[in-house]
């Protein structure tokens, strides 16, 4: 009498073609990881500048020495023609004094062209883009004639046109052929990151506000809690 083949042999093959892997089923997609979904979130951008709010008598401090800083063919202390910064040497070291029954001096206050600023300000502002930036050191003295905490003049020296018109609402207006950005009444304003690249922050040229940043140098501003820095949304100004 012949044997059968025992079931168990038979149940043994099932399962193992069972457990082959099936060369037709589609991979799983698999999420994105942290790092690219950081790279793919949209930048947004500001307008950066120093904070007008609160009223009131505003800073005391007085630039004791612009007379000295005016550089030739120059009739006050500011940027050179044709760039922004600084016309280095200057022929002295810009002194400020901070008077009396005015509030404290904050981390940026405004001075004419440019920001006067604290050395953590100034910390912050070149760990985020070193190359953005112009500084120069100042003597500062307080209202009892001691000497005060390291200050700064800085400037935004990096320069981009980098408006996007198509996607922009802002009324644009001319002067003697020169193209004009007006932000008056109202504006929003997108922005082409290839021309922006990695840079923080850059003055829009034609554009009558203040500098542009990204989230990016607002985020670390906020995290070290300066003083005296306004940032306004650039799509909805």
């Amino acid at each position: 009498m012949k044997r059968r083949p025992s079931d168990r042999s038979n149940s043994a093959i099932v399962v193992a073609e069972a457990e082959m892997p099936s060369t037709s089923r589609a991979a799983r997609p698999t999420s994105l990881s942290s790092a690219k979904q950081e790279r793919l979130k949209a930048r947004k951008f500001f307008t950066i500048g120093h904070d007008y709010r609160g009223g009131g008598k505003g800073p005391g401090i007085k630039l004791i020495n612009g007379k000295a800083l005016i550089t030739t063919g120059m009739t006050m202390f500011c940027p050179p023609r044709g760039r922004r910064g600084f016309a280095l040497p200057l022929a002295e070291t810009p002194h400020f004094i901070e008077e009396k029954g005015y509030r404290p001096t904050r981390d940026l206050e405004a001075n004419g062209f440019y920001w006067f600023i604290s050395q953590r300000t100034k910390e912050v502002f070149e760990s985020v883009d070193p190359e953005g930036f112009a500084f120069v050191p100042c003597d500062f003295t307080l209202p009892d004639g001691s000497k005060g905490d390291p200050r700064y003049l800085c400037d935004v020296i990096r320069e981009l046109d980098a408006i996007d018109e198509e996607k922009s609402q802002v009324r644009i207006k001319y002067d003697q052929g020169a193209k004009i950005y007006s932000v008056a009444g109202g504006a929003s304003l997108a922005f082409d990151e290839a021309k922006i690249g990695s840079a923080r922050i850059f003055e829009q040229p034609q554009l009558g506000t203040s500098f542009i940043c990204d989230d990016v140098l607002r985020d670390a501003c906020k995290s070290a809690k300066l003083t005296g820095i306004l940032f306004r949304d650039a799509a909805d100004l």
